[in-house]
C-alpha cells in the first residue's frame, strides 16, 4: 500500500437507504424499496455496498434504513464493519444525525442505496480529491459534456453555471462536523433542487442575478455557499458519466441495465 493508500483510510462510509412512500419504481417491481430492484441479479442496494467494499480507504460502513429494509437483508453484503441505523425526516437530515453521532464521526463519505453504477474507482476519485483538499465538505459533480459524451440520450437534472451545467452524483464528503451546516441548509433545499433559480435565491439577491444572467461560475457558487454558511465547500468534478446517473424511476433502471450489460 502507497503512502497515499495509508494518508487517506480511515473514512466511514454513510449508505442513505431510506424508503420513500408510494416509490413509483418500486411499485412497478413489486418490491417494499426500490433498491431491491435487481440488475444482472444483483439489487442496487447490494450494487452500492459491492463498490464500497472494494474501495480500501473506507474502513465502516452505516447504512441509514427504516423498515422496509431490515438488518438481516444487509447480512453478506459486505466485508467490513456494517452498522444499520434509522433514518430521520429525509435524507438531509439522517446524513446530519449521523454525522453528529459517535458513529459518524468525519470523516464520512456519503451516498445513496440507488446509486447503482457506483464504483471502486469513483469512489476513490472523490474520497482521494476530498482527502487532497482543505475543505469540511465536498460535493460530487459530473460535467454535462462527461455524461452527454458518453451518454447522449439520457435525461439529468443540471445545474447551469458559466463556463459548464453539472449534476449530482449523489456523493458528499464530510471532512469535519462543520460540514453538518451544509446537511442541514440542505434539508432547507431539498424541495428546490429542481428549481435553480429558487435554489440560488435562498443565497441572496447576488448570486440570484449572476445566475439567472448567466454569469455565476461553480467556483464562485461555492465560495458564496462558503461564506454563507461559514464553512470550507468545494465541488469536485468526477470524470464518469455513470456517476450521476442514480436510479430514481423504471426508465433509469432500464437504463441501468444496459449500461452495467454493455448495450447502451
Amino acid at each position: 500500500m502507497s503512502e497515499d493508500d495509508t494518508s487517506r483510510q480511515g473514512w466511514t462510509a454513510l449508505v442513505l437507504a431510506g424508503a420513500r412512500p408510494g416509490d413509483p419504481l418500486a411499485a412497478a417491481e413489486g418490491l417494499a424499496a426500490k433498491h431491491f430492484a435487481e440488475i444482472g441479479g444483483t439489487s442496487l442496494i447490494a450494487r452500492v455496498l459491492g463498490a464500497i467494499d472494494q474501495t480500501p480507504w473506507i474502513d465502516r460502513v452505516i447504512v441509514a434504513a427504516d423498515a422496509a429494509t431490515p438488518p438481516e437483508a444487509l447480512e453478506g453484503l459486505t466485508s467490513k464493519p456494517l452498522s444499520v441505523v434509522g433514518t430521520a425526516d429525509g435524507a438531509p437530515a439522517t446524513a446530519l444525525a449521523v454525522l453528529n453521532s459517535e458513529a459518524g464521526a468525519p470523516p464520512l463519505v456519503v451516498t445513496t442505496s440507488d446509486n447503482a453504477l457506483l464504483t471502486p474507482a469513483i469512489l476513490k476519485h472523490f474520497i482521494a480529491a476530498a482527502h487532497d483538499e482543505n475543505i469540511d465538505l465536498a460535493v460530487g459533480l459530473a460535467d454535462s459534456r462527461t455524461i452527454r459524451s458518453r451518454y447522449p440520450d439520457v435525461q439529468r437534472t443540471y445545474l447551469k453555471f458559466r463556463g459548464g451545467a453539472y449534476s449530482g452524483c449523489n456523493l458528499f464528503a464530510a471532512k469535519t462536523p462543520e460540514a453538518g451546516r451544509v446537511f442541514a441548509f440542505w434539508k432547507q433545499a431539498e424541495a428546490l433542487r429542481k428549481s435553480p433559480v429558487k435554489l440560488a435565491r435562498l443565497f441572496g439577491v447576488r448570486a440570484l442575478f449572476l445566475y439567472v444572467a448567466g454569469l455565476l461560475t461553480l467556483d464562485q457558487a461555492f465560495a458564496l455557499a462558503s461564506r454563507k454558511l461559514a464553512v470550507k465547500a468545494r465541488p469536485i468534478l468526477i470524470p464518469y458519466a455513470e456517476a450521476a446517473i442514480d436510479v430514481d424511476k423504471p426508465s433509469d433502471l432500464e437504463l441501468a441495465r444496459r449500461i452495467a450489460a454493455g448495450k447502451a
